[in-house]
């Protein structure tokens, strides 16, 4: 033959050239999706966080009713605000004992971290200079609703599932992954656990092959 051989970078680009992007989709639970690619974009849902939330342990308050020409300000404290907690609105020249990822009660625009605080017996005593949105994480600071996550064809680590699970997906839609069946020819060739017989060699092959497509 005169024809000349193909280079491997020729070989790979006539098989690219036939390959057929896939098209089936699975829905699968999030906690399967480990190294899977992503049939759609995804947006989220939701603000992340879903509302005004505290940074700190601390005290939450209005900035207005801080004295003026004084370092400190006393204020009642009433009510505790633990996170996951449907918080009651903040009655003025009052405070609230809030922890962190707590929902910042109505009427509140300023956190101070208890560090900062004098605590005495139902009362709190809270710097004057507390600047307003101190401490205060914004709803949406970190997502907000409607903004693109990730893009289609994304192979998903675990940060991304992390990622997936604070949108609240449970289940996503993946590429179907490839079927390869690999076949081995010539008679030499078994099986490791078998008696190799005059001539015979094991079929390592299989296994280095099974072993690298696995590993994609």
């Amino acid at each position: 033959m005169t024809d000349k051989m193909l280079s491997v970078e020729q070989a790979v680009t006539n098989i690219t050239a036939c390959a057929q992007a896939l098209k089936d989709v699975d829905t699968i639970a999030l906690e399967d999706a480990l190294g899977r690619t992503l049939a759609a974009a995804i947006h989220s849902p939701i603000d992340v966080p879903a509302a005004d939330n505290s940074a700190m342990d601390g005290y939450a308050l209005n900035v207005d009713d801080l004295a003026q020409g004084e370092a400190k300000t006393k204020l009642p404290v009433m009510q505790i605000i633990t996170a996951g907690a449907d918080a009651a609105a903040l009655t003025r020249n009052t405070a609230a004992r809030i922890f962190t990822g707590a929902d910042i009660p109505q009427g509140a625009n300023a956190v101070v971290m208890q560090e900062q605080c004098d605590i005495y017996e139902g009362s709190v005593c809270v710097p004057n200079d507390t600047p307003v949105g101190n401490n205060i994480r914004p709803r949406g600071q970190d997502i907000c609703t409607g903004e693109k996550i990730f893009d289609k064809g994304r192979v998903l680590k675990p940060q991304d599932l992390g990622l997936l699970a604070a949108i609240g997906h449970s289940h996503i839609k993946v590429i179907r992954p490839l079927s390869v069946a690999i076949i081995s020819t010539g008679n030499e060739l078994v099986n490791p656990g078998t008696a190799l017989k005059p001539g015979q060699i094991y079929n390592s092959n299989r296994y280095l092959l099974i072993g690298l497509l696995n590993k994609l």
